[in-house]
């Protein structure tokens, strides 16, 4: 039953084919919401960070901006779940209070420059970082928010 309805929260997500394997349920909410594992918003969140900083790294700024809003999107996810708030394309996202919401916001990116991307980035791992403690202490607290990733330089 478990591992049905951990696919259910996946499909909801709009991931058909992420694994279960590693995810957990929120406890207390209406909805099912997978938190940890690949394919959900805190696995795709961390994910998507270290190709967000690749692109600030190797001067790829379009690419930068792509991946911190996806970053953003995957913030929004985790706390439309965790509130019990459909998730899928932000459909939730609209009811979210001010303090869910403020923190998304700063990651927007206004100008495709480097010291705006690194802010936004900033702004989006700890947006994610704090969601995904939110969500899940036990997660957090192991690093399972973001990961630090291996730089590579551009050649």
């Amino acid at each position: 039953m478990r591992s049905q309805v951990i696919a259910l929260a996946c499909l909801r997500l709009g991931h058909p084919a992420a694994s279960a394997e590693g995810a957990r349920l929120l406890p207390d909410s209406g909805h099912a919401a997978a938190v940890a594992g690949p394919g959900t918003p805190a696995g795709l969140g961390r994910h998507h960070v270290p190709h967000a900083s690749a692109g600030i790294v190797w001067g790829r700024l379009w690419r930068a901006v792509h991946w911190i809003g996806a970053v953003r999107s995957q913030v929004i996810a985790l706390a439309c779940l965790r509130l019990g708030h459909p998730a899928a394309s932000a459909e939730g996202a609209h009811p979210l209070p001010e303090e869910v919401t403020g923190p998304p916001r700063a990651t927007l990116v206004r100008a495709p420059e480097l010291a705006e991307l690194r802010r936004a980035l900033v702004a989006a791992a700890t947006a994610l970082a704090r969601e995904v403690a939110r969500a899940d202490p036990a997660l957090a607290e192991r690093g399972g928010a973001v990961s630090r990733s291996r730089r590579r330089r551009p050649r």
